[in-house]
């Protein structure tokens, strides 16, 4: 019967990095700085993989606890758009002295619209409808 039974997400990060990571996002949030950080997928191994070969480096808007996980909300200069990205999934995040772009500003009061698509999974291109009845 075991060998019937899927499981999904089995591996768990056990990024202990996480807490160091909360804390600089939360300074770079409050002192309007960007954030650098390295971003990484567990192999097969279960050993961090970089997903690129250079820190990223973002303005951040916000941090969110949901599902049990922290992300961070920010704006990507590189991308032109805001993103998230999990906090356990970070190495070596830190503050920099670059102040937070005049584009990310704009972007924070429109967070709560961004939260509201990601987290309850309306990620996609969003669409005017009209719906008619017969009487």
């Amino acid at each position: 019967m075991e060998d019937s039974i899927i499981h999904f997400n089995r591996r768990k990060h056990t990024n202990h990095e996480i807490f160091s990571s909360v804390e600089s996002c939360a300074t770079a949030i409050r002192e309007k700085q960007r954030v650098s950080f390295q971003y990484f997928h567990l192999g097969f191994d279960s050993k961090p993989v970089p997903d690129y070969e250079a820190p990223i480096t973002v303005d951040p808007l916000c941090l969110v606890f949901h599902n049990d996980q922290f992300y961070l909300i920010a704006y990507s200069p590189v991308r032109k758009a805001v993103r998230h990205y999990r906090l356990d999934r970070m190495l070596s995040a830190k503050c920099t002295d670059i102040p937070r772009s005049a584009e990310a500003e704009k972007h924070l009061k429109d967070a709560d619209q961004y939260l509201s698509r990601i987290f309850n999974m309306y990620s996609g291109r969003e669409e005017t409808v009209t719906l008619e009845f017969a009487a």
